[in-house]
């Protein structure tokens, strides 16, 4: 073994001398800290152009490797702050965009903002202003100088809703109450109300106006919506004028269960213009074999299931009970066309048939709804010298080829309207019962072994004979197939 001896004062100079080093390095790490900090100390903010930092000898300086935080303010009912950058952080030396916008009542204003207690530049557009800041190396800290912005005094209009006849405006939402029928409302807000009527009057004989301008309901509710002004509204209500329905009736009938309208005095009901009153009518049974005449201001009227109904009344009606000798029965066929007509009439009527040209209006309308039908027969056909008491019966020549199948017939009223009628072709003839005479089609399918299937409400049912044909050529065809293969395999196994 070799051992050293050391000398104590060597070792305490070496330990000295490290101290020194140590000292020195600590030193160095502070000054750099404190020229750091120093540099953040000095804020660096710009509008439209980006601000870098330049030593002056053209030579540019590093940035350090951080980052810094952009502290914006609240939104607020004043305006509202959006940034374009996304995270509220920038790098040393980047910069940061935000935007700022003027809220309802404070546009009229202009917003003062400051980085770190410098005012920035910021672009217009429209009630936005956009900031720009570069040439970011510290922390930026954004206020907006909002103190001395004034909101202007909102304008309040009024609106007069006046109560009247026959009506009574309830349920008034968004409206102050300050002074009687008048509300107040602040300028671009809406009101809304309702109407309700009292008995006598209807909502389609209401009127409602603002200023002149008619406001449509939404069922019974009024909205009237973005008020700028000063607005009147009225409402035009005309009560329905009452009207007299008069019975003038025989001693051997009398009208019987009214519905409908008020008993004014004996035999004499007021009702509403527009309203309707039923009856029904009671004969004596000892002229039970005459017949019952109906007539209201002169016109006929016909029972349904035994009611008598006057509908939609504009005017005072009396209606007449008459009870005449039966009407003489006619049957009268042209010798022409062999249409037959048959019904009862005070006297002998006069037949008219001729041909419904295809040119004519009432055939292209009839033609329309025939659908894929095929035209057997179309007719004119009215009377004259009396008139038809009640229901006629009318025959129509049809193919005997028909004979067992349906034919649809179709009458064009005198509203215009097109009624459908359905009958089964016998010894080449059809027959529908109808409650007036006009212009009729008379159509059936193209094949006659084809049975025209039933409208709604027929039970009867329609198969096409050449079908069933085929059908059972079929299952014969089936049958053949299945026992020559039973043949062949019979073959097989012998």
């Amino acid at each position: 073994m070799f051992g050293i001896r050391t000398n104590g004062a060597v070792w305490r100079g070496a330990l000295n001398l490290l101290l020194s080093i140590a000292m020195l390095l600590a030193c160095f790490a502070g000054f750099t800290q404190m020229a750091n900090a120093l540099t953040c100390e000095k804020t660096s903010v710009a509008t439209a152009t980006e601000i870098e930092a330049d030593t002056g000898t053209g030579a540019k300086t590093e940035s350090p490797a951080c980052t810094y935080t952009i502290n914006l303010p609240e939104n607020n009912e004043k305006y509202e702050i959006a940034t374009e950058d996304g995270p509220k952080v920038a790098p040393h030396g980047g910069s940061f965009t935000f935007s700022l916008t003027l809220l309802d009542g404070y546009r009229h204003n202009k917003p003062i903002v400051e980085g770190n207690d410098t005012v920035l530049k910021g672009i217009q557009k429209g009630d936005t202003w956009v900031y720009k800041i570069g040439g970011i190396t510290c922390d930026i800290v954004i206020s907006v100088n909002d103190e001395s912005w004034t909101a202007p005094k909102p304008v309040a209009h009024t609106v007069l809703l006046p109560q009247g006849e026959g009506f009574m405006v309830e349920d008034i939402c968004g409206g102050k109450l300050v002074a009687d029928e008048k509300y107040e409302v602040q300028h671009g807000k809406s009101i809304s109300f309702k109407v309700r009527l009292y008995d006598g009057y209807l909502a389609e004989d209401l009127v409602v106006a603002a200023n002149g301008k008619t406001v449509t309901p939404n069922g019974n509710l009024y909205v009237m919506e973005n008020i700028t002004e000063d607005t009147n509204v009225t409402f035009k209500l005309t009560k329905r004028q009452r009207h007299t329905v008069t019975f003038c009736e025989s001693d051997a009938a009398s009208v019987a269960n009214v519905k409908g309208g008020v008993l004014l005095h004996d035999k004499a009901y007021g009702v509403n213009r527009g309203e309707s009153l039923s009856f029904e009518v009671y004969v004596k049974s000892s002229h039970e074999n005459r017949y019952l005449r109906i007539e209201a201001n002169g016109k006929t009227i016909s029972p349904k299931n035994g009611v008598y109904t006057l509908a939609n009344i504009k005017e005072d009606v009396i209606v007449t009970l008459t009870l005449d000798e039966a009407p003489n029965r006619f049957s009268l066929t042209n010798t022409d066309t062999k249409v037959r007509v048959s019904g009862y009439a005070k006297a002998t009527p006069k037949l008219h048939v001729s041909l419904l040209a295809n040119s004519a209006d009432a055939y292209k309308t009839l033609e329309k709804r025939i659908e894929d039908l095929k035209v057997l027969g179309a007719y004119d056909v009215s009377l004259s010298g009396s008139k038809h008491e009640g229901d006629v019966t009318v025959t129509f020549p049809v193919n005997e080829a028909y004979n067992g199948c349906r034919v649809r017939i179709l009458r064009l009223t005198g509203s215009g309207k097109v009624k459908t009628y359905t009958a089964k072709v016998k010894n080449g003839k059809a027959t529908i019962t109808a409650d007036a005479l006009g212009q009729f089609v008379v159509a059936g399918v193209a094949d006659p072994g084809v049975i025209l299937p039933p409208r709604t409400g027929d039970n009867g049912k329609g198969y096409s004979l050449l079908g069933c044909v085929m059908v059972l050529l079929a299952e014969i065809g089936i049958l053949a197939v299945i026992r020559h293969r039973r043949y062949v395999e019979e073959q097989q196994a012998l």
